[in-house]
């Protein structure tokens, strides 16, 4: 099986943001890069909440292990995975503060 893994870039605001993917994925991880400009510094916020669901018919989402990330980061921080079937996920973004930008990524097996 080979990795793959499908990007979603965007500016931050509260909403939920998804990514939809032909490919149907197995067992991966989720994670979220912020910047504080447009891709090119990364920076850590300094408040706020990432929540990553994922789906595997692009209708229902589903929590997963870790999936609700707390910033600033904590020691001990798990990346959210998933161990069923994918093909699309969403993050939903609340009060973010000191980030303008993010790549989500979700990295899976096909």
């Amino acid at each position: 099986m080979a990795i793959k893994v499908v990007y979603l870039k965007d500016a931050v605001s509260d909403k939920e943001f998804s990514k939809e993917f032909e490919t149907e994925g197995f067992n991966g991880q989720l994670s979220i890069t912020f910047y504080s400009d447009e891709y090119l510094t990364p920076v850590e916020p300094t408040a706020g909440t990432a929540e990553f669901k994922i789906t595997d018919d692009q209708f229902e989402y589903g929590s997963i292990d870790d999936g609700t990330v707390t910033y600033p980061l904590s020691e001990g921080y798990n990346r959210p995975t998933f161990f069923a079937p994918c093909n699309g996920f969403k993050v939903k973004l609340t009060g973010i503060q000191g980030a303008t930008h993010f790549v989500a990524r979700c990295a899976f097996e096909d």
